[in-house]
């Protein structure tokens, strides 16, 4: 915590300021408007936040900007703050978070966006999420002895009419596969050229996509498909490539990739050439190891600002 100077005003973190009675006062430019969206901790803390968003069952997911990795890791990672969080638009409350105390990542984004993601720590939570898993996969193990059985038959003695409609109830259930999932069932997935035919609007944050042999996830909410955002160099806001068939170890590097999402303390390649994700200018870069980061360029090109060369 910074402490101000002057009276009874404290900066309690980076660009948001309030009085010691805890009323938010202007923030630093003046402008009232950038305080109109809080999270308020169970131990009275409070940051301005972009925006919250529940992403799945039990995934709690929280955007800010004008932060720094450190002071969101020590307030997120402060289980007994974590344990009622009370979101509010226009000092009216909106929304009450309880028992998202699991702190799993950190990732920033362009323009100086970070995102939070907390994980439900209730029994009951923990046990949907695993029916939820569960579910998913026995719904791609249904599809795949589907899928070898007509390969058998050559098309023969299979009901049509019944694997249509598997095929229908699997493409909708797609979006609830684990990345690591989706990836052995790519091909449930829209393309991105069919999507952007069909105008299509994906309203929430991690919508699967295909787009040639790669497999893509949405980046944000309300992502409107168009031709002239097809996912690479330039799109690191809208779209994050997905990978997981890798360790992420010297030995097993993932492929770099422009426009993916990086973690801190995991090798990958590039050509002939392995990096490491490590950010440069900092005194210890192990602390961020496990923090994520989207990136536009490759790491060839980021050399001593978040890789270095390994072999």
């Amino acid at each position: 915590m910074q402490s101000g100077t002057g009276g009874n005003i404290r900066i309690d973190m980076p660009g948001l300021i309030r009085q010691k009675d805890g009323n938010i006062l202007t923030g630093i430019h003046g402008n009232k408007e950038a305080y109109m969206k809080k999270l308020v901790f169970n131990d009275s803390r409070q940051i301005e936040v972009q925006n919250v968003v529940e992403a799945g069952e039990g995934i709690l997911r929280v955007r800010m900007i004008l932060v720094t990795p450190e002071s969101l890791k020590s307030l997120f990672g402060d289980t007994f703050a974590t344990q009622k969080m009370t979101y509010f638009e226009n000092q009216t409350q909106a929304a009450v978070y309880e028992n998202y105390t699991k702190f799993e990542y950190i990732k920033e984004g362009t323009g100086g966006i970070f995102e939070v993601e907390m994980r439900q720590t209730a029994a009951n939570t923990d046990e949907r999420l695993k029916n939820l898993e569960e579910k998913a996969k026995n719904q791609a193990d249904e599809l795949e002895k589907v899928k070898k059985d007509l390969a058998k038959s050559g098309g023969s003695g299979v009901d049509q009419a019944l694997l249509a409609a598997s095929l229908v109830v699997a493409k909708a259930n797609a979006q609830t596969l684990t990345d690591g999932q989706a990836l052995e069932a790519k091909a449930l997935y829209d393309t991105f050229d069919d999507l952007v035919k069909a105008e299509y609007t994906a309203e929430k944050q991690g919508f699967k996509f295909r787009d040639g042999e790669d497999l893509w996830k949405t980046a944000q909410d309300n992502v409107k498909f168009q031709a002239q955002y097809r996912p690479g160099q330039g799109t690191e806001s809208l779209y994050t490539h997905i990978d997981e068939a890798h360790a992420g170890t010297q030995e097993d590097p993932i492929p770099a990739k422009a426009n993916m999402e990086y973690e801190y303390g995991k090798y990958y390649s590039e050509g002939d050439m392995i990096y490491i994700c490590e950010r440069g200018g900092v005194p210890n870069p192990e602390e961020l190891y496990g923090q994520k980061v989207v990136l536009q360029y490759l790491p060839s090109a980021m050399i001593g600002q978040y890789f270095r060369l390994v072999s």
